[in-house]
């Protein structure tokens, strides 16, 4: 067996670092932006960067984007960007309480949030709405995003670009599982839970609740379920009271306190009974819900929408309904 000596050795670590860099260094710049604040994101940043804005103008991140789309095609997720989409005009006042949905006239409901919308939610609604042809469902969801860090993802501004070429009946959101983290504000680095901390993260909160009441018929804002860990599940109760409080302030929006339906007597739980069998409802992660879990969610949120909506007809004799698709 050939022995290689130490100068080999690094100079093949170093190969390979190179190839990782130059074809991988997209996916690599977007782990560096979903960092905390600190000195080790600002240090993976600037030496990123340069290093992606070189790849990318030489054409080398075009191999991680064809994988990616192939592995899109074959998985059964379709990728749309928002200038193709054809029947998002408005065509009746959504203020006109008179106002019926039909096959012509579609509900338009807007899904928002990070990968617990994106995952399992986005899925379960869609798969529970897919009979229904009186219904068209938008998808803007966005891996490890939140109110929290707008430098990675800007929640109100990427929402904004949307309402202001489309219309939406109805938005359903969650958002909040990544936002126990400290938060940068006019350079200024506030560190979570302290009272100024708080304050910015209401004020965040309050504007983009106040962005979708403003331009959405109603909204459903969805709170994050009860967590393994005590500590983040401390974290994640006092951002559900934020956005509960935020969510009174508008005659428009409802906050859904999912906690309770996803856990045992207030207690967390990977099963539930349901009907009398044992159903697993989280993930092992501790945080995210199975499709079972938001099954469970998308129930309610269902038999909400048939209070809050009027319908000519149940749509059900007809499977053309319209789905698009936005993941960052």
């Amino acid at each position: 067996m050939k022995k290689y000596k130490l100068i080999d050795v690094y100079l093949i670590l170093f190969i390979i670092i190179v190839i990782a860099l130059t074809f991988n260094s997209k996916a690599l710049y977007q782990w560096a932006e979903r960092l905390d604040i600190g000195r080790f994101r600002t240090a993976a940043m600037k030496i990123l960067s340069p290093i992606n804005q070189f790849s990318e103008k030489l054409g080398f991140g075009i191999p991680y984007s064809v994988v990616r789309e192939k592995f899109l095609k074959y998985s059964g997720v379709e990728e749309v960007s928002p200038e193709v989409v054809e029947d998002l005009s408005y065509s009746q006042d959504a203020s006109d309480d008179k106002t019926y949905f039909s096959r012509e006239n579609k509900l338009k409901i807007l899904l928002l949030g990070d990968s617990m919308m994106k995952e399992a939610f986005s899925s379960m609604i869609n798969a529970s709405l897919a009979n229904n042809n009186s219904i068209y469902t938008y998808t803007l969801a966005n891996y490890s995003s939140g109110l929290s860090r707008p430098d990675f993802f800007n929640w109100p501004l990427e929402t904004e670009k949307l309402l202001s070429e489309y219309r939406f009946d109805l938005a359903i959101c969650i958002l909040g599982m990544n936002d126990a983290q400290d938060i940068e504000e006019n350079g200024i680095k506030y560190f979570v839970n302290s009272e100024n901390w708080n304050n910015i993260y209401r004020e965040r909160a309050e504007k983009f609740v106040s962005l979708l009441s403003e331009n959405i018929t109603k909204v459903y804002w969805l709170g994050v379920p009860i967590m393994r860990d005590d500590r983040y599940n401390k974290r994640m109760l006092k951002l559900n009271q934020i956005f509960s409080d935020v969510c009174k302030n508008f005659a428009n929006v409802k906050f859904f306190d999912i906690s309770q339906k996803l856990s045992d007597a207030g207690r967390y739980a990977d099963y539930l009974k349901i009907d009398g069998v044992l159903v697993k409802i989280r993930l092992s992660d501790g945080k995210h819900v199975t499709y079972e879990g938001a099954k469970i969610i998308t129930q309610d949120l269902i038999r909400n929408i048939s209070l809050d909506f009027t319908f000519e007809f149940d749509g059900n004799d007809d499977k053309q309904k319209r789905t698009d698709i936005i993941y960052y």
